[in-house]
């Protein structure tokens, strides 16, 4: 058994006050290809406000035609996709979808995005469209929306599934492939399958940070804080700003018992971040490390 996923009874005092009491503010959320989001905790999940993620594409049994995806995506942005798409050459037509996949995404809208990304496989079925599709669809399972429906949840996960394991057949060597196939597994029927394939994912990179960091998610959450310790200093070594791990590993710091090295990592966060929510949080978690 993976030693990620080895149960070790209940989480201690600091991982209850730490990582689930609180909330809404901090979610044990993805980051993804985008290592930018490592230092940006409104894209990491911890927000001030909440964000949007509604799919006003129709549900998962409905057949969803290309037309009505442009309509709802010129509507979202604000510009006529649609007759542009229309008017268009038909080599022209998947750069046009590409883009507007790019834009949705970038606008936060991951479940058109997948959608439209989606229909370009019908011309473009190589290792990095199947990828990139593969990890929209997983993202955008992961959005309260999304999980708050299950036939939507289940949908989402098994076209990303499909899509990653596609990729995977193609090539099995190919990170980006495998991470996310690790994702979709360990968070739909297949953890343990899921973990080994993040395990797999070091072996080929030991530097790859998403999969560091999501190994030492879990070992957090089965309460194993030397293990989630190591990576979370594995992922700090390549990304040394990384906001929302400094949290992460205040908190294991706390649960090991070593209160000062926890607090010198929250000192050290409220000074850096930018953040109101982090800063928050991590000013609430230092006064309960004093009290």
């Amino acid at each position: 058994m993976p030693e990620e996923h080895q149960s070790q009874g209940g989480k201690g005092k600091w991982g209850r006050v730490g990582v689930m009491s609180l909330g809404v503010l901090v979610f044990l959320g993805l980051f993804f290809a985008d290592k930018t989001n490592l230092n940006n905790p409104e894209k990491s999940g911890i927000t001030e406000t909440g964000m949007s993620d509604e799919d006003p594409t129709p549900g998962p049994a409905e057949v969803v035609d290309i037309g009505s995806l442009l309509t709802t995506a010129s509507e979202q942005l604000g510009k006529d996709w649609k007759s542009q798409y229309e008017a268009a050459l038909e080599n022209q037509k998947p750069l046009i979808l590409d883009s507007l996949a790019a834009a949705l995404e970038v606008n936060g809208n991951l479940p058109l995005a997948a959608r439209l990304s989606n229909q370009l496989l019908s011309v473009d079925r190589s290792l990095e469209r199947l990828v990139a599709t593969g990890r929209l669809f997983f993202q955008a399972s992961q959005l309260d929306s999304i999980q708050a429906d299950e036939s939507k949840r289940n949908f989402f996960l098994d076209e990303a599934r499909k899509l990653l394991t596609e990729a995977n057949v193609q090539d099995p060597e190919n990170e980006n492939a495998m991470l996310y196939l690790g994702l979709v597994k360990v968070r739909s029927t297949a953890p343990m399958e899921g973990i080994l394939t993040l395990r797999r994912v070091l072996e080929v990179n030991p530097d790859n940070v998403e999969a560091s960091y999501q190994l030492g998610i879990f070992s957090m959450q089965t309460a194993q804080w030397d293990k989630a310790r190591q990576r979370f200093e594995k992922v700090l070594s390549l990304q040394p700003d990384a906001e929302i791990v400094k949290f992460q590993l205040a908190q294991v710091w706390a649960e090991l018992g070593d209160k000062q090295k926890a607090s010198q990592l929250l000192d050290e966060l409220i000074r850096q971040t930018n953040s109101g929510a982090l800063k928050q949080a991590a000013t609430e978690l230092k006064n309960k490390l004093i009290n």
